[in-house]
């Protein structure tokens, strides 16, 4: 008999255990902020355009900076692009800014899907260059 009420005992302690499983609800709140960053590549800081023939002068030339910037931005975002005045001064030689093209285009790493460029002429007003 004793070794029964023991059993009754264990297996109702085990029952009484087991009964008090519960759940409750947590809130969980994710606020997502707006960020948007762009940084130049600190190699690039200065671009030069060397013309040093006749034929630099009259056909141009051009210069590549392959991931020059990088962009972040959770959100829409424009890339503007402006000359600090409407000629380019270089010692006692000039150049109009608006001879100058700025075309941007996607880099190699992380390109932005949906991105568009716009090529501009260089002028000393804000202009668009990628969206």
């Amino acid at each position: 008999m004793k070794k029964f009420i023991l059993t009754s005992f264990a297996l109702l302690g085990f029952a009484t255990v087991s009964a008090q499983t519960s759940t409750d609800n947590v809130t969980l709140n994710v606020k997502l902020k707006p960020i948007q960053t762009l940084v130049v590549n600190p190699a690039q800081k200065e671009v030069n355009l060397l013309y040093t023939t006749a034929t630099d002068y009259s056909g141009g030339v051009s210069s590549t900076q392959a991931d020059h910037l990088t962009v972040y931005s959770t959100g829409g975002f424009e890339v503007k692009v402006k000359s600090g005045d409407a000629n380019i001064v270089s010692g006692s030689k000039n150049i109009a800014a608006n001879t100058i093209t700025i075309t941007a285009s996607n880099g190699s790493n992380n390109s932005i899907t949906g991105a568009t460029y716009t090529p501009v002429s260089l002028s000393n007003n804000d202009q668009v260059i990628a969206t």
